[in-house]
């Protein structure tokens, strides 16, 4: 049995791919023979597992979840590439934005029954990476070959909400913590 709950199923993210792959390619040409732009986006699916430690000021939690795990966890997501072209000359966006969300509780006692305790935990985790490029092609013929620049953004952020509930002698209470890194 899985200990978390799926609060929004990947289906939602299937569905819009299925639409903009419909939408993925279209090009403009001038009538009286300029070089003509042509605009292509391409949505994709990038399918990964997490693991290794993840936590925000001092709370840190080992995660391992293979890919059917971080699925039922996707709360949003969105990946494409918007790519716009003109004789040598290539520009592109690449996208990528993923959400996950989890929660999990647990009840125990204290020694000899004493007290007794429940928390739940609700983890998100939210990445962007975001990569603008140019690019010129240096080869035409069977073969193409483009010389490409970009740069690339990455963020990261981590949100623990932790609330626990006490029957004996402990307090309960609700602590939260947020971090975010980015380069």
């Amino acid at each position: 049995m899985n200990p978390f709950k799926t609060r929004v199923g990947g289906l939602p993210f299937i569905a819009a791919c299925a639409a903009l792959t419909a939408l993925a390619s279209n090009a403009l040409a001038a009538e009286d023979g300029e070089q003509r732009w042509q605009f292509e986006f391409t949505p994709y699916l990038f399918a990964a597992g997490l693991k290794g430690t993840s936590g925000t000021q001092g709370v840190t939690a080992d995660i391992d979840v293979p890919f059917d795990k971080v699925f039922d966890h996707l709360d949003g997501a969105f990946m494409g590439v918007f790519e716009a072209r003109t004789g040598n000359w290539a520009f592109g966006f690449d996208g990528l934005y993923v959400r996950l969300e989890g929660e999990r509780s647990r009840s125990w006692r204290g020694p000899a029954g004493i007290g007794s305790a429940t928390g739940e935990l609700d983890v998100a985790v939210k990445q962007q990476v975001y990569t603008p490029y140019a690019g010129y092609r240096v080869v035409d013929g069977r073969t193409t070959l483009y010389v490409i620049g970009a740069a690339r953004y990455t963020q990261i952020d981590t949100e623990l909400n932790l609330v626990t509930t006490t029957g004996g002698l402990l307090p309960g209470g609700t602590r939260t913590q947020n971090g975010s890194k980015s380069w």
